[in-house]
């Protein structure tokens, strides 16, 4: 994930670096060479000696959501501070960092902390039903979050209950009280849902109008 929004950006323009792991194997120097030639930095990749790149299957239903998916996460799973503590100067000058869901609890909590008094905006991506259950504990005050982007899914594995798109303001509520100011719910081809931090309640509306303070 965090792979291919770092290609993305790059592709639009804006000067982007890659942190993360990848294996000793083909795979890991096919995405070391494919991510440069996107004209993505790639001195902060981690090549684990003797490790599998992760790889991801996702089968998806008509409308873009997803309906199953099979992945192999190790080399990531195996990241902890300590090895990317060389990053530490490049993510505290960023303009923005976005954080990958499927980065180990550990990190996330590290990057979090990090950021908190950098000028960086923050973006964090659940990735996952299974993930956004892992990130919950990690969102709360003092650790600051500048936008998510689940899926209702994924929102409610971050709220620890059900929600439909009529809950969206609610559930978003539940997330500014733990430190994120905007919640972006994907929600496939159709438009995004957003809840920015407000002052009063509202109800949700598509990304194209939303409000925030």
């Amino acid at each position: 994930m965090g792979r291919n929004i770092a290609e993305n950006l790059a592709r639009l323009g804006s000067p982007v670096s890659l942190v993360a792991a990848v294996g000793d194997d083909p795979f890991g120097t096919t995405v070391r060479e494919a991510t440069a030639a996107a004209g993505v930095a790639v001195d902060h990749l981690v090549t684990v000696p003797d490790g599998r790149t992760g790889t991801y299957l996702a089968v998806l239903d008509d409308h873009g959501d997803l309906v199953t998916g099979v992945a192999d996460m190790a080399v990531t799973d195996g990241l902890t501070p300590e090895l990317l503590a060389a990053a530490e100067p490049l993510l505290t000058r960023a303009d923005a960092v976005i954080l990958d869901g499927n980065l180990p609890g550990p990190v996330l909590g590290w990057a979090l902390d990090l950021l908190a008094a950098a000028p960086a905006l923050v973006v964090v991506d659940p990735v996952s039903v299974a993930k956004a259950h892992r990130l919950a504990p990690l969102l709360r005050p003092g650790r600051r979050v500048d936008a998510i982007t689940p899926n209702l899914d994924e929102l409610a594995a971050l709220v620890d209950r059900p929600v439909t798109l009529d809950g969206l303001v609610e559930a978003a509520g539940a997330l500014h009280a733990r430190g994120v100011a905007l919640v972006w719910v994907r929600q496939g081809r159709r438009a995004p849902g957003c809840a920015g931090r407000a002052s009063r309640p509202s109800t949700s509306r598509p990304c194209r109008r939303s409000w925030r303070t």
